[in-house]
């Protein structure tokens, strides 16, 4: 299955990001830092909106980005080297501008337990404007399916 490929049980997109924690993650008390997971949801972000159509391609061509407005993460399960990660996704909100979602970050295998979660709120921008813009008809589209499936597996 490739990035974005799928819907789980629960409405949820993913995988979109797949990875695997390293020892220069770790801080002094033997942590993944902050900083690193805040780079593993981002890079579940890179997923996520070439998922809903905003793949690198489209941003050069239409000069139409994504940027984070809020994040908020919580931390469930100490993480430590070696451990292989996936990303699932869920669309919370759209709004003519905005879309809230969340990442879902999982250890894989034994289970799959959840070890984070990242809620963000990102605006659609108008590249070359440096301005909020209203989402493309169709990535909107998207997202409101999106919510409509997840709808019942919160």
């Amino acid at each position: 299955m490739g990035i974005g490929a799928a819907f789980d049980a629960t409405g949820r997109v993913g995988p979109t990001f797949v990875g695997t924690v390293y020892p220069f993650q770790l801080d002094h008390m033997g942590h993944v830092n902050i900083q690193f997971y805040v780079g593993l949801f981002d890079q579940a972000s890179w997923g996520f909106f070439t998922w809903m159509g905003l793949g690198a391609d489209r941003i050069a061509a239409e000069q139409v980005g994504m940027a984070a407005l809020v994040q908020e993460n919580r931390f469930l399960s100490e993480l430590h080297p070696g451990v292989s990660l996936e990303a699932w996704t869920r669309v919370l909100a759209t709004s003519d501008k905005t879309v809230r979602y969340q990442h879902d970050l999982h250890r894989r295998g034994a289970g799959n337990p959840l070890v984070a979660t990242s809620v963000l709120t990102a605006a659609c921008l108008d590249l070359t404007r440096r301005r909020a813009r209203p989402l493309p008809d169709d990535i909107r589209q998207r997202l409101d399916e999106a919510v409509q499936r997840g709808a019942g597996g919160k």
